[in-house]
């Protein structure tokens, strides 16, 4: 199946680059990607085990023996990526270009499905970028930790990519500063609410998030802050003790904000991030939102976000052969209300989180257009038992452990 979809893909791409209108230029990149992982623990995952995140608690059976300390092997290549960039003529004095890209990371089960990654165009002037489409959310994709798995060091670093209508504006001729404001609509990475996962919580709040963020970067160095602010409508109806469904005005707006800060220079790299706020469920953060409050009615609802913040810092050293280290914590530190009870409360990753922590060193063989990379994951959680206000006490220590041999070709 997987090879099948590839091929196609191919035709497509190739029939593309055939058919295109005369000034386009098509440029195809991509890599076939292998890993092979055993880890020591159930865990909470996507892309079928590849997406990392944290070890699942500990669950006994009637004889005390945790069903969740389970050894598992895995060989997958569904993060394999293709990709278009594309370039033509100018359009009202600035340079338009478009991006498409792709992998299989999507399943059905264990069949593979193809994926949209990225899927935009930009206006570039000289001190204006304008970009509409789907692309790495401006707190996930800009400064990133150069780690081997596919997760980008999520739950510590944010991982989001979104639809979007983003400008950046460079403020002086050096292109030093630079000012970024977007609005983000929630796809794929939304939000948690009494339905799950859902993109609908923002949809029926009609009003997009926003983020305004400015960055510098000088030499080698780069810095910069961002804040976002999005509303969500966690329901639109409820059912009364009579069993009518009624319309109900209910709502929440969140805040949250980042600081990072790299270092660049011949073979030497320096990375970090901060993200502190209120729901960023949708950054793949373990964090959420809750009842604290009913009506009148006995129906409508008040809302108030929990807060985390999460960091992390990596380094890595060399070209040919590189060495890598991660560094990740996060930390629940609950809100200013009590909550009316843990079956309404919706966050990512559970309710009984206080904190994690993860570390991960790694190496590889970088030749020519070939990677082959090891890379040891020790991610531990802190769980216990949450009190009124979210936070979470009387904790014990989680851990999984994972050995990640990783294989690509890039195109």
């Amino acid at each position: 199946m997987r090879r099948l979809g590839l091929i196609v893909l191919l035709i497509v791409f190739s029939t593309i680059r055939l058919f295109a209108k005369d000034g386009v230029n098509i440029d195809m990149y991509g890599f076939v990607h292998n890993q092979m992982f055993m880890d020591d623990r159930k865990s909470l995952q996507a892309a079928q085990g590849l997406y990392n995140v944290i070890p699942l608690d500990i669950k006994e059976d009637v004889e005390g023996n945790d069903l969740n300390e389970q050894m598992d092997l895995t060989f997958l290549s569904i993060t394999s990526r293709i990709g278009i960039n594309l370039s033509g003529p100018e359009f009202l004095g600035a340079s338009a270009t478009g991006k498409i890209e792709a992998d299989f990371s999507a399943s059905s089960g264990t069949t593979p499905l193809f994926m949209l990654r990225q899927a935009n165009f930009v206006l570039n002037w000289d001190k204006f970028r304008w970009l509409i489409g789907q692309t790495w959310h401006p707190m996930s994709g800009e400064i990133i930790p150069e780690v081997i798995g596919i997760s980008m060091g999520s739950p510590f670093n944010p991982f989001n990519r979104s639809p979007q209508l983003r400008v950046d504006y460079c403020l002086f001729d050096k292109k030093q500063l630079t000012l970024t404001a977007a609005y983000l609509y929630q796809g794929q990475y939304a939000s948690y609410g009494p339905e799950g996962r859902n993109n609908k919580y923002q949809r029926a709040a009609v009003t997009p998030a926003s983020y305004l963020g400015v960055s510098f970067q000088t030499g080698g160095f780069k810095v910069g802050i961002g804040a976002e602010m999005q509303t969500l409508v966690p329901r639109t109806t409820a059912f009364t003790g009579t069993p009518n469904e009624v319309k109900v005005d209910e709502s929440i707006i969140t805040l949250s904000g980042m600081i990072q800060a790299s270092y660049v220079k011949d073979k030497l790299s320096l990375k970090t991030k901060t993200v502190w706020g209120e729901d960023m469920s949708h950054l793949g953060i373990c964090s959420g939102y809750g009842v604290d409050g009913i009506h009148q009615d006995l129906v409508t609802r008040d809302y108030h976000p929990l807060t985390a913040v999460s960091s992390w810092v990596m380094g890595t050293y060399g070209k040919e052969w590189k060495v890598g280290l991660f560094g990740g914590y996060m930390s629940n530190l609950g809100s200013t209300t009590n909550y009316i009870s843990e079956s309404m409360m919706y966050v990512y990753g559970g309710t009984h989180i206080d904190k994690m922590y993860r570390v991960s060193p790694s190496i590889s063989y970088n030749v020519s257009n070939l990677q082959f990379a090891v890379e040891y994951e020790r991610t531990s959680v802190a769980y216990g038992t949450m009190k009124g206000h979210g936070n979470v006490v009387d904790s014990h220590w989680v851990t999984n452990n994972r050995l990640l041999f990783s294989t690509s070709y890039n195109f």
